[in-house]
């Protein structure tokens, strides 16, 4: 039961951990539109300052900003796939920590109920 309870501990602790990487990750990329809105503004601002414009009427212009948006968002997608996957990586193993423990104890409970069939059936040929 010790090993069963020492496994549960741990996958709530890896549980944990997945859901703190998920919740890191989603503030990296939450950080990456951020700093893109602030790219994206400045290239604004320098393409009114040169006088090309800066609006729709400016193709040119609005294809920098479209590609800047695009890879932005490319980076904070990017970053919530790895926050997912290690997130389902701490909980498989926490799933796997799990099982192992149930085995565990399931195992110990079998080996003693045959233990003890074992002394009955020697306790029986000894009076037989």
């Amino acid at each position: 039961m010790q090993q069963q309870k020492a496994n549960e501990i741990a996958a709530r602790q890896e549980r944990l951990a997945g859901k703190n990487e998920l919740a890191a990750a989603q503030r990296e990329a939450e950080d990456r539109r951020r700093e893109g809105r602030l790219i994206m503004s400045a290239q604004m601002a320098e393409a009114a300052a040169s006088g090309a414009g800066s609006g729709e009427d400016a193709p040119t212009i609005m294809k920098i900003l479209t590609d800047t948006g695009e890879r932005v968002e490319y980076g904070a997608e990017a970053t919530m796939y790895q926050g997912y996957s290690r997130r389902d990586d701490y909980f498989r193993s926490a799933d796997a920590r799990e099982a192992s423990g149930r085995a565990s104890f399931f195992g110990s409970v079998l080996s003693g109920l045959g233990s003890g069939i074992g002394g009955i059936g020697r306790g029986v040929a000894m009076l037989a």
